[in-house]
């Protein structure tokens, strides 16, 4: 097993950042070749953050997947209770789908490591409660869009020396039994410095067209909406980069891994850098929208924003122990009187889980999302199941 880890570490240096529709995850393709979970080579290797890799590291094609693996590619479940206090508790799934409509059109490559494209995609996103009226996440997103994206950086071709020297290591690094082993290894150190070395600062961003849906899960509110959305990912695979070590958003992080022993030193790590999203939309209410109950029927514009992050914090029985931060807030662009006084003008939500061994997490949320009238506070706990 060491030796296909290591085999598939050094592949990776003929990664040449292909385009971000293709669905292939890294993580999955390592466990399906080894039977390892979270251990992979890359969080040992990068700290490298699973929803990037899959979004800007993919490098399989999927045509020869069966047509149900095709459609389920991208479907991420969460089955978890709701407890939003008040004895007021369900329940529930959380449900995300991503998918690529086209294979990306490739309109430039002007190196190994600079490409940009055009791709279709369909996107939904929600929460589904087993009792809807206790539903504390009651907002359902679905949409498609069509965007041009663009990435640079990343990691970088390897010479033939190289190679053939990352072989020898291989070679050597095989004979050990252990992970344990691997890490002490002086074979190992010089297998990760070369690693670093063929890493570069990744810088990817999309502009995208998007219209669709959102809903209650009964859809008994509901909303239409079109509009432009741009989001920019910026990551620094070495651990040398600037991005790593001006990371403030994981120094809390950093300090936790350093305590736990996953690193030996503090090391905030560039590939958990936020993500990004912001966009405007055009914004079509239905008779039961509270916004329309509170007075104001017509069409209105909003500004929307997203943050997110992933980042380790140490290992649990030899298991990835993970903190995830999420921020959403929209703005209604010049509202009436009506709905500023209802306020019902802006929405502000904000998630932070942590996600434990075995695919289970619990987490934290406070604040409402759209179709919502009042804040809430919610509890959940739960496990994923990923397609």
């Amino acid at each position: 097993m060491i030796r296909k880890l290591i085999t598939v570490c050094t592949l990776l240096l003929c990664v040449t950042s292909p385009a971000p529709g293709q669905s292939f995850s890294i993580e999955s393709y390592l466990s399906d070749l080894t039977g390892a979970s979270t251990n992979s080579i890359l969080k040992s290797i990068y700290n490298a953050d699973p929803e990037t890799l899959n979004k800007i590291l993919s490098t399989a094609e999927d045509a020869d997947l069966p047509i149900l693996s095709k459609l389920t590619k991208g479907l991420n479940l969460e089955f978890k209770t709701f407890d939003s206090g008040a004895n007021s508790s369900s329940l529930g799934v959380g449900y995300s789908y991503s998918k690529t409509i086209n294979k990306p059109y490739e309109l430039s490559a002007g190196s190994v490591t600079d490409f940009s494209g055009l791709q279709m995609d369909f996107n939904a996103d929600g929460n589904v409660a087993f009792e809807p009226e206790v539903n504390p996440e009651n907002f359902l997103n679905t949409k498609f869009s069509f965007e041009y994206f663009r990435s640079s950086g990343g990691a970088l071709p390897a010479t033939t020396n190289v190679q053939a020297e990352l072989n020898k290591l291989e070679d050597a690094l095989a004979e050990y039994s252990t992970w344990k082993e691997v890490e002490a290894s002086k074979e190992w150190k010089q297998f990760h410095d070369i690693m670093s070395s063929h890493l570069s600062t990744q810088v990817y961003f999309d502009i995208a067209a998007d219209g669709g849906l959102e809903s209650n899960q009964s859809f008994s509110r509901k909303q239409y909406t079109y509009g432009l959305n741009g989001a920019l990912i910026a990551k620094g695979w070495s651990p040398n980069s600037a991005i790593a070590r001006f990371n403030v958003f994981d120094y809390v992080p950093a300090a936790i891994r350093w305590a736990s022993g996953l690193d030996d030193k503090f090391t905030p790590s560039g590939s958990s850098f936020p993500n990004i999203l912001v966009g405007i939309d055009q914004v079509m209410p239905q008779d039961t929208d509270p916004r329309t109950i509170a007075g104001d029927a017509t069409d209105y514009a909003r500004g929307r924003v997203e943050i997110g992050m992933t980042s380790h914090l140490g290992r649990f029985m030899g298991e990835m122990i993970s903190f995830q931060g999420n921020f959403r807030h929209y703005q209604e662009i010049d509202p009436v009187a009506a709905v500023r006084a209802a306020d019902l003008d802006k929405y502000s939500f904000f998630t932070a889980a942590i996600l434990l061994p075995k695919n289970t997490y619990v987490s934290y949320s406070t604040g409402k999302l759209p179709l919502s009238a009042a804040d809430d506070q919610i509890y959940e706990a739960g496990f994923k199941f990923n397609f």
